[in-house]
């Protein structure tokens, strides 16, 4: 799932300069989705969810379990009828 991510051209990058808009690009950079579904995971994961996808220097494990993480939210979202 991640690869086909990578060919994506919908995802747009916030440029108004505020700390927050760094950070939201960053995540969006690193895990290839787009403001659409960033904001779907951070309303539905959990803190602990959310605190394994920001996981700083994240071992193989934690890695492995953020792709799998990911890849449930985007089916989640995919899935969703609120979209």
């Amino acid at each position: 799932m991640r690869s086909e991510r990578k060919k994506r051209t919908d995802i747009k990058y916030v440029t108004r300069g505020g700390l927050f808009d760094i950070f939201d690009n960053i995540f969006k950079q690193v895990y290839y989705i787009n403001d659409d579904e960033y904001d779907y995971i951070c309303e539905h994961g959990t803190e602990q969810e959310l605190q394994l996808l920001v996981t700083e220097s994240p071992s193989f494990k934690e890695k492995r379990e953020i792709l799998n993480l990911l890849d449930d939210f985007l089916e989640k979202y995919n899935n969703d009828d609120n979209k």
